[in-house]
């Protein structure tokens, strides 16, 4: 979908999608249902990461913690992300910040390793197991280059003053 939208409209589409439409009561429509999808979708985000943090300070689980560190940190979850809402003003640079580290991580560094580190005698006994192994570590690596080529990029862009959404349709773009 997104390989078809930048090839269909390029450089004129925002960074918020919705915000390339006009204002048409059908699109009102749409971004009125789409905040209601996000903010029930909120909760399902919150849950697994108090689970991380419980983890990873208190080195518990949420349901062994007290209730004052259960909400202190669920509190502080939730007026963080409402912080940081109020700050960015433009999310598209965030979430290309975002991908340009975690979409290499997921696409080859972490299949790569998982292959690399399999110790199962079966898989070893396979045909080719060593090229296999190569190959994978190679992901690795190639994974390793990209993201800080892709980092760099994004920081380049914006030292030059570019906008993520500078070329978008100023029709509707705001």
């Amino acid at each position: 979908v997104g390989f078809s939208g930048y090839f269909s409209y390029g450089s004129a589409v925002c960074g918020d999608i919705l915000q390339s439409y006009p204002d048409v009561p059908a699109v009102a429509v749409v971004r009125i249902v789409l905040s209601i999808a996000l903010a029930w979708s909120y909760p399902l985000q919150c849950h697994p990461c108090r689970k991380c943090l419980t983890s990873l300070i208190f080195d518990t689980t949420p349901e062994k913690l007290s209730n004052k560190k259960f909400y202190i940190l669920t509190y502080s979850i939730a007026l963080g992300s409402f912080g940081i809402s109020m700050v960015v003003k433009n999310l598209s640079f965030v979430l290309e910040l975002v991908g340009s580290i975690g979409s290499p991580i997921i696409s080859f560094i972490l299949p790569g390793l998982f292959y690399y580190k399999m110790t199962d005698p079966k898989i070893r006994l396979q045909p080719h197991y060593e090229i296999k192994r190569k190959i994978a570590l190679g992901y690795v690596i190639f994974g390793s280059i990209i993201i800080p080529f892709t980092l760099s990029m994004q920081i380049v862009g914006l030292a030059q003053g570019g906008d993520s959404d500078s070329g978008c349709g100023e029709k509707y773009c705001s």
